[in-house]
This record gives structure tokens, C-alpha cells and sequence, in this order.
């Protein structure tokens, strides 16, 4: 092959889209392994392959063009950076900045499992979580990064967010690269000439760091509080076994409580729970729990997490933790959303 040309010849010869590495102008590997052949050699430290020689084409139709098109820089694919930030609207301003650096920049507001599986198949270049909103969504992000074969020696940069909360992170993914919305692009820069961490830590699930905790403990009930309780199972006390003193349950109208945890069987009582919640504003967080699908079922549980999400996100309310409340029962907690 002695153009970029002659590449793309090639790559249509195939009957379907697939993935191309090459070194300089050789043809080293195509398919869904290309991928790992060239993390692989990274990893043993082949110097070549840490240089942008080393490439991945993406040989979708679409996404390849004659040299000069927005997918090449001075002959050579872009980098590929996926910034997951939990609010369009602020996302924009960064993408500029990376675009305008030469890097193919991807977004996501709200990934979720299916992303995951696609990230894995073509694992990009470089996660940027920004941490300004929903940290802990950034941070369990990054540990299922972290926690995926295919993605955990993918650089991670995490952006911006309140020192206290960014501590946190950094508590559970501590080589991964922070920085200040001033300083973004060397960082980046930097991260990439780095290349594939070399031995990524490999943080628990967050239900095996938390797990000493008890379940009044993770749903944040403290003592001496009112917590507001609507169409509850009549065990209810066995679901927050080792409540603290003094707590008192409440109905919602109570303006004694600030937490509540409303219980939804199905998609009617689910937005009857984010009705009442939108109604009473003195109730500040929100846990809304759905019945889990019964174990060794076929049949899907009659409220979803997707539904819960976007349910709330219609009506007003963005998550930001989820709990497993017990063995039938699982729990996301809401707030109102900002302006």
C-alpha cells in the first residue's frame, strides 16, 4: 500500500465494515482483534506502537473519506476521545476545544450498559469523565472502565468537579489523571503520548465496597429524622433492618421529612411517586425502589432502571446512586434537577 488511497481500496474490498491496523503504510492485523494486537504490543513495550503511526482505521463507510476529511490529521487517523459529561448543554464547550486540537471527540450524556458493550468492541483512545455534575455516576463509571478487559488500560482523565468529592474518586481510582478545565488539553495530550496504563488498578464493585454497610445506612437515614414512606410492603422494617434511634416514618406531606422512598410496582404508581415528590418540596431526596424480577423467571421486573431514569428525567428528577434495598427490592434516589 503506498497511499492512504490504496488503504481505502482495500477496505472496501470487504463485505463489511471492520477495523484496520496499520504501521506506517503495513498492514498488520483487521477485525475485532486489531484492536488487541495493538494494545498487546503496547503492553510489551514496542516503542513503535506507542508512536500515531500505529493506527486503528475504522473502515465503516461512513466514517472514512478521501485524505483531508474531518477523520485525518496531516494523514493520519485522529485520536479517539470519549467524554461522558451528565448535562449536554455544558458539554459542548469541550468538545470544541478537543475537536479543535485535532481529536475525534465522542459524547455521551448518559451511558449505560449498552455503550459499555459497544466501548468494548472499539475501545477508544481515551475516557474524559467530567465530574462537574453527578460525580459518583463519574466514578462508577470509571470503575466499570477500570473493571472491563477490553477498557481498562485505556487512559482515564477525570475533569473539574468539588475537591472533596474528586478526593473520593481519587480514593478509588488513584492512577487515574485529574485536572482542572485550565489545563485539559496537555494533560490529554499528555495521556496519550503515555499510552495503555500499564497495570490499572482494579477497584471493587460498589456493592463490595460498601457492603458492611447497612441498608438505612446506604439509603443515608440518620437518627432522630422522619423519613417519608408511601405504598410500602408491610415488611418494610425487615427491608431497613438496623434502623438508627428515633426515626420516625412519615406520610409524604409531612414537611418533618426531607429523605422519602416511595415504592413502585408498576409504570402508574412510578409516576405517581415523581408526582408526589414534585408536589411536596420539602422532600429533598428521593428513593424510588422497584420490585426486582423474581429469580429464575423469564419474566422482566414491571418497572425497569431505564424506565426509572427516564421517567424521572421527564418529570423533573436525575438520579445519582442506586442501593439494592434487599432480595426483592432495589432502589435508585432522585433529586430535582437544576436549572
Amino acid at each position: 500500500m503506498d497511499t492512504l488511497d490504496d488503504l481505502h481500496a482495500l477496505a472496501r474490498s470487504f463485505d463489511s465494515p471492520i477495523v484496520l491496523l496499520c504501521l506506517g503504510k503495513k498492514l498488520l492485523s483487521h477485525g475485532s482483534d486489531a484492536f488487541a494486537v495493538r494494545d498487546q504490543a503496547r503492553a510489551k513495550g514496542d516503542g513503535a506502537y506507542r508512536d500515531e503511526s500505529a493506527l486503528i482505521y475504522t473502515m465503516a463507510d461512513s466514517k472514512i473519506g478521501p485524505r483531508g476529511s474531518s477523520r485525518y490529521t496531516r494523514g493520519r487517523l485522529r485520536y479517539r476521545i470519549r467524554y461522558i459529561n451528565w448535562n449536554a448543554a455544558e458539554a459542548d464547550e469541550y468538545l470544541e476545544k478537543l475537536r479543535a486540537q485535532g481529536f475525534d471527540a465522542e459524547y455521551d450524556e448518559r451511558p449505560a450498559s449498552r455503550e459499555l458493550a459497544a466501548w468494548r468492541l472499539t475501545p477508544p483512545d481515551l475516557f474524559l469523565i467530567d465530574l462537574t455534575r453527578l460525580p459518583s455516576h463519574g466514578r462508577e463509571m470509571g470503575v466499570a472502565i477500570r473493571n472491563s478487559k477490553n477498557l481498562r488500560t485505556v487512559p482515564l482523565v477525570f475533569l473539574d468537579g468539588e475537591p472533596e468529592k474528586v478526593e473520593r474518586v481519587k480514593h478509588v481510582l488513584p492512577d487515574a489523571v485529574f485536572v482542572a478545565s485550565a489545563k485539559l488539553i496537555p494533560a490529554v495530550k499528555r495521556a496519550l503520548r503515555e499510552g495503555p496504563v500499564k497495570q490499572p488498578v482494579r477497584p471493587a464493585a460498589m456493592m463490595n465496597r460498601y457492603g458492611n454497610r447497612t441498608v438505612a445506612q446506604k439509603v443515608g437515614i440518620e437518627p432522630q429524622t422522619a423519613v417519608a414512606l408511601w405504598e410500602a410492603p408491610g415488611k418494610v422494617e425487615q427491608i431497613f433492618e438496623g434502623l438508627p434511634e428515633g426515626v420516625r416514618w412519615v406520610e409524604p406531606d409531612d414537611e418533618c421529612a426531607a429523605l422519602a422512598v416511595f415504592f413502585a410496582r408498576d409504570e402508574v404508581s412510578l409516576k405517581e411517586a415523581f408526582r408526589l415528590a414534585w408536589r411536596y418540596s420539602h422532600i429533598k431526596k428521593i428513593w424510588v425502589a422497584r420490585q426486582k424480577a423474581a429469580p429464575g423467571k423469564k419474566r422482566a421486573a414491571a418497572v425497569s432502571e431505564t424506565s426509572m431514569r427516564e421517567t424521572g428525567l421527564a418529570m423533573g428528577f436525575v438520579d445519582y446512586k442506586v442501593c439494592a434495598l434487599s432480595d426483592e427490592w432495589s432502589g435508585l434516589l432522585f433529586a430535582r434537577k437544576k436549572e
